[in-house]
């Protein structure tokens, strides 16, 4: 994790003191993630595994993709009705490089590489090596929680840290980080 971190910051300072702008951000900021990937699937391979609980059909993946949606759209819709955009500049800040990036770099690496460092390092590294020792609840919390810090906003903590119980439950009962 300190690892992740430690590109997030460069990538953060990279772009604060060179003349990128808002567009430039995102390609940077998937190079990073992207560069973090293969250390992560080393580590990822390194912690313990279990067992798949069952063989999974394609409909089980279908629910538990529709089951994501849905609940990505209720927390959204839940978070827009609170204060929590007024209370986080930061949000604004992300909000407006989302804005200013093209849909293809948006796609990529905000719908594809990230979410697969996240889920390599939150549920399979950290979720993965922790389970037996603490308990699988306090895992579940402790790892949404540091997911949810890793997203630099108090709106996206919020988001991310439900998300992130559900991304690590879903890891639990299935035994699979493809659920994720």
């Amino acid at each position: 994790i300190i690892y992740t971190f430690l590109v997030s910051f460069l990538v953060e300072v990279l772009c604060q003191y060179t003349p990128l702008d808002n567009y430039g951000m995102v390609p940077v900021g998937a190079a990073a993630k992207l560069v973090c990937i293969l250390p992560m699937l080393y580590f990822y391979n390194k912690s313990p595994k279990r067992q798949a609980k069952t063989k999974h059909k394609i409909t089980d993946g279908l629910f538990i993709l529709l089951t994501a949606i849905c609940l990505s759209v209720a927390f959204n819709n839940i978070i827009s009705l609170t204060p929590l955009k007024a209370w986080s500049p930061a949000y604004g800040e992300v909000e407006g490089s989302i804005a200013a990036t093209s849909f293809v770099w948006m796609i990529i690496s905000a719908g594809i590489i990230a979410p697969i460092l996240e889920e390599l390092v939150f549920r399979g590294i950290l979720f993965g090596n922790y389970r037996a020792s603490i308990g699988v609840w306090p895992t579940i919390l402790a790892s949404a929680a540091i997911f949810g810090l890793m997203h630099y906003n108090l709106v996206q903590f919020v988001y991310a840290f439900l998300m992130g119980i559900f991304f690590a439950y879903l890891m639990e009962k299935t035994g699979e980080i493809w659920t994720c």
